[in-house]
């Protein structure tokens, strides 16, 4: 891919949206208490660290022998598809369940699929361009419905200045080293197979805002109607956009989150997918360049 096509901005941005993914629609989780953003904040420390880490494997097992890369990239290709399923599978689910309940979930499911391909199989640069256009918008959004309630806050509802309990604690920080700790993963070697190299300052600065973001989304509900109940939404940041209304005529903008939902999620199942299909495509080819992958348009 040409590099001049792509900045520092478009990286970040992706990255950002990568990492909100479908963390946005799901947090905060059933069993969420008083040290649930405590928790969270822990995670984002650790989403950090393992996301560098992961970035120094990728950098070093790229320029070892064909072989011990092939396997690498084999083992994190099978790994996201994993992460995009579950990306896929609460995307569906919320839309079924929220904007199109009398349509069958098939039909949600071959509509959304085709459109993930599709965004799949378009060059690199054409995600990231994308990618930096609608991480604007994502980002306004979040910032409004976060915002826009605060008058309705009860800061009772979490505990971050006193000593978490770590019977608490740790099972709820257990909940996000999945998502969105091991679901990074995929980000450098997509970030390699795009460039050659991890990109390594950029990718940590949007997966550093894109944690923080994702903070904002976990945190909107817990302080509206309390750790306890606003883990037990299904839709808990959708939950707390409902009750944002500008005058008489606009009482529903949860539909702006709905946006965000599907942005967040299209852009995480796209990058799954293509490190998948590139990787395969690498594999097939026997590696014949050396610098796996960088420059290559394989679609």
């Amino acid at each position: 891919m040409n590099e001049k096509t792509v900045s520092r901005r478009h990286i970040i941005a992706l990255v950002i949206l990568y990492v909100l993914g479908n963390g946005i629609i799901i947090f905060p989780l059933n069993g969420t208490d008083e040290f649930g953003f405590t928790a969270y904040l822990v995670s984002l420390l650790l989403l950090i660290g393992f996301y560098s880490l992961f970035n120094v494997i990728t950098s070093k097992i790229s320029k070892t022998h064909k072989a011990v890369f092939c396997g690498y990239i084999l083992l994190i290709s099978v790994v996201s598809l994993f992460i995009g399923a579950s990306a896929f599978k609460d995307i569906v689910n919320f839309v079924s369940q929220t904007m199109l309940q009398r349509v069958p979930t098939f039909f949600i499911s071959l509509i959304f699929g085709i459109t993930v391909v599709y965004f799949a199989l378009k060059p690199f640069d054409s995600i990231f361009k994308f990618s930096l256009v609608n991480c604007v918008f994502v980002v306004v959004i979040i910032l409004f419905f976060f915002i826009a309630p605060m008058e309705k806050y009860e800061l009772r509802n979490i505990y971050i200045f006193r000593v978490p309990n770590l019977n608490s604690l740790l099972p709820q920080v257990k909940v996000y080293l999945l998502n969105p700790v091991l679901h990074s993963l995929s980000l450098p070697l997509f970030l390699n197979l795009c460039f050659g190299k991890t990109c390594g300052k950029p990718a940590i600065v949007g997966v550093f805002f894109g944690g923080v973001f994702l903070g904002l989304c976990l945190l909107a509900p817990i302080l509206l109607f309390g750790a306890h109940t606003g883990g037990e939404f299904d839709f808990p940041f959708s939950s707390a956009a409902e009750t944002v209304t500008v005058g008489r005529l606009f009482t529903r903008l949860d539909g702006f989150v709905f946006f965000v939902y599907f942005i967040t999620c299209l852009v995480k199942i796209t990058v799954c997918l293509k490190v998948s299909l590139v990787s395969l495509k690498m594999v097939k080819e026997g590696f014949r360049n050396n610098r796996f992958g960088a420059g290559i348009q394989w679609f």
